[in-house]
C-alpha cells in the first residue's frame, strides 16, 4: 500500500529535477488595442500621457513594458511597423480573427 505513494512521490521529484534546468521563456498573447498602442509608443518614445491621466490598462501596460523591455522590438514587416516580442509578431485582439481566417483558408 505504501509502494504506490512512494513511486508517485518519486516520479514527482524526478519530474521536478528534470524540468528545473530548462529556461522558461515568456511569451505574449494577443493584446487589446490600447495595450498594443501603449507599448508601441513607449518603445518608439512617443508616449506622453501624464501619470495621473493614464487609465488602469495603460498603467499596467507600462509596468509590463518596463519588466520586459529587452524583449520588445519594433520591426518593419511587409513595409509596416509592427511590435515584436522575442522576435515574433504581437497581434492585436481586433486583428486576431483576420489572422485565424486567413490561416484557415490557407
Amino acid at each position: 500500500m505504501k509502494t504506490p505513494v512512494l513511486l508517485l512521490s518519486l516520479s514527482f521529484v524526478i519530474f521536478d529535477l528534470s524540468s528545473a534546468g530548462k529556461e522558461k521563456k515568456r511569451q505574449t498573447r494577443p493584446l487589446d488595442d490600447v495595450s498594443y498602442e501603449t507599448i508601441f509608443s513607449l518603445f518608439e518614445g512617443t508616449f506622453n500621457i501624464p501619470v495621473l491621466a493614464r487609465t488602469r490598462t495603460q498603467k499596467s501596460t507600462c509596468i509590463r513594458f518596463w519588466r520586459n523591455k529587452k524583449y520588445f522590438r519594433v520591426r518593419k514587416i511587409n513595409g509596416k511597423k509592427v511590435l515584436c516580442f522575442r522576435g515574433k509578431e504581437v497581434l492585436k485582439k481586433s486583428e486576431f480573427d483576420k489572422v485565424i481566417e486567413s490561416e484557415f483558408l490557407h
